[in-house]
């Protein structure tokens, strides 16, 4: 039992107390923005006053066992990576009648939306963001859906039951839920042992760093808990657990122990359980209200999903916006798969890329395929525009196989310029750094993907029949009649096919402003 649940305990004790219940409507009448209640402020006092109008003005913690359920699932939040003091769990050990009434109502009510749309509010700190949040803020009118999913938790046969089902089934969450709590038990008996600093360590070393070495892929399973012959000999067997730690955590799984390596075998069982937590609540933010169907880019990971149900149908690796041309984070839905694309130069690289090497040789717009357009839509030399200031010109690369964008692109409305396409620049999917593009997503096997969104939409685009387009080097854009939702997200921790669980490296440094929202205090 964890410290926050044994704190909770005493609590059972005092659930006795009757409701003065006759004071239960004057108490909501006065119910504003800022109400206090034994020293807690209620998070949103509009919806409690719409639950109970819900629920014809009865009072729903009457019952000494539900309110206790209540306790017990407000305690339990911690398995969720929230945090317990956020739904009133000093103050309801307080208070009593219509105060400790009105604070669990509020408390289940705040629970209920941080299990099911996350407790950060990301579009405080990234304009880009545009994934919706149904519960509403304190001040906005409630939504009936809401209104009455939260009543009919309250009044669920099993109330912690119908509490832990309201954040998401997914196994994209579960998983990484289930993770947390084994790294909590991980950090509980002392976590792992440093490695620290040293010489490269490769197959067939001996080295006394080999032990701890070995110590620490036991504790995180990555290497079978058995008696080793020769404790610093580097083996096969111990290489074939850090080649699997290193692909888990993104690195290089080359088996060779460098600096890259031991700085992510020290990272402390804390720092992942941070993490784990961290992602959690991004995953609650983006998977309320998801199809059935849809895909996923990973741009932290590095990787695009694509989902039918509980099963990912297809993965590939990306390459993502550079740190300083971040690919943005948002939500829409791929509507137009276009063959042997034509590339327009977005202003911003044309700005900061094209026109200062455009200046040092015009020949550069050439040799890079590239046509410049005037605004009569006539093609002009390179060394008849003054490169300097505005560039009132259009730059425009055909379709073919040199073309940045490759042989296709996938459309899907949003306002940053930003798409899914193929690149002719292949050796880079090698990277173990994949930050290398200008915003735009590039798809290491993007005719997978042609196929998967487009064969369901239109059983005639076999593989042969794109292969034919392609070829014909003409550019071709296919409507879809049913368009695939598709998520542009930000996830540094999940667990994979294999039920291995991932972590990589905060690319975008993102990471320590969502936990800093997350460990906020409510209110």
């Amino acid at each position: 039992m964890t410290p926050l649940r044994t704190a909770m305990l005493p609590a059972l004790l005092l659930v006795a107390s009757p409701l003065a219940a006759q004071s239960l409507p004057d108490q909501l009448a006065g119910l504003t923005t800022g109400t206090a209640i034994a020293g807690d402020r209620l998070a949103n006092p509009g919806f409690v006053q719409a639950l109970y109008a819900a629920n014809a003005g009865a009072a729903l913690w009457s019952n000494p066992l539900r309110f206790a359920a209540l306790q017990r699932a407000i305690a339990n939040s911690v398995d969720d990576g929230l945090m317990p003091s956020d739904y009133h769990a000093a103050a309801l050990t307080k208070a009593a009648g219509t105060e400790r009434e009105l604070l669990a109502t509020d408390a289940l009510a705040l629970l209920v939306s941080h299990l099911r749309y996350g407790k950060v509010h990301p579009e405080k700190y990234d304009p880009e963001w545009n994934f919706s949040r149904n519960l509403p803020k304190d001040g906005s009118a409630p939504r009936p859906a809401d209104v009455t999913r939260v009543l009919a938790i309250a009044q669920a046969a099993d109330l912690s039951a119908a509490v832990v089902g309201a954040a998401p089934t997914h196994p994209v969450y579960q998983q990484v839920r289930a993770e947390l709590a084994r790294y909590r038990s991980l950090a509980a008996r002392g976590g792992w042992p440093s490695v620290g600093a040293g010489p490269t360590v490769k197959t067939g070393d001996r080295s006394e760093r080999v032990a701890a070495i070995a110590t620490r892929l036991v504790a995180t399973g990555d290497l079978p808990a058995t008696p080793r012959v020769d404790p610093q000999a580097y083996d096969d067997g111990l290489k074939a657990g850090v080649e699997r730690f290193q692909t888990r955590m993104g690195l290089n799984a080359d088996g060779a122990i460098g600096p890259s390596t031991i700085a992510v075998l020290d990272t402390p069982a804390a720092d992942r359980i941070r993490q784990l937590r961290i992602n959690m609540d991004r995953a609650r933010v983006l998977m309320a209200d998801l199809p059935s169907r849809f895909v996923i880019v990973n741009v932290a990971g590095f990787q695009i999903y694509m989902l039918e149900g509980t099963n990912v149908v297809w993965r590939s690796r990306v390459i993502v916006g550079k740190p300083f041309r971040q690919t943005p984070v948002f939500r829409s839905a791929i509507d137009q798969v276009v063959f042997n694309p034509t590339w327009t130069v977005p202003p911003t690289i044309l700005r900061q890329d094209i026109a200062p090497a455009a200046r040092r040789d015009p020949n550069y717009v050439t040799r890079k395929g590239l046509k410049v357009i005037n605004s009569q839509g006539q093609v002009v030399s390179p060394r008849s525009v003054n490169w300097s200031g505005s560039i009132p010109y259009t730059l425009r690369q055909d379709g073919g196989p040199e073309n940045a964008l490759g042989r296709v692109k996938f459309m899907f409305p949003n306002p940053y310029s930003v798409y899914l396409h193929d690149t002719p620049s292949r050796t880079l999917f090698a990277s173990e750094m994949r930050t290398l593009s200008s915003g735009c997503v590039r798809v290491e096997k993007p005719f997978d993907l042609a196929e998967l969104t487009l064969r369901r939409d239109d059983p005639s685009w076999t593989r042969a029949r794109m292969d034919d387009t392609v070829a014909s080097l003409k550019t071709v854009t296919v409507n879809l009649k049913s368009p695939v939702p598709v998520l542009l997200a930000y996830w540094t921790a999940w667990v994979d096919n294999n039920g291995l669980v991932n972590f990589r490296k905060d690319v975008y440094d993102r990471d320590a402003k969502w936990l800093k929202a997350l460990d906020a205090p409510q209110g």
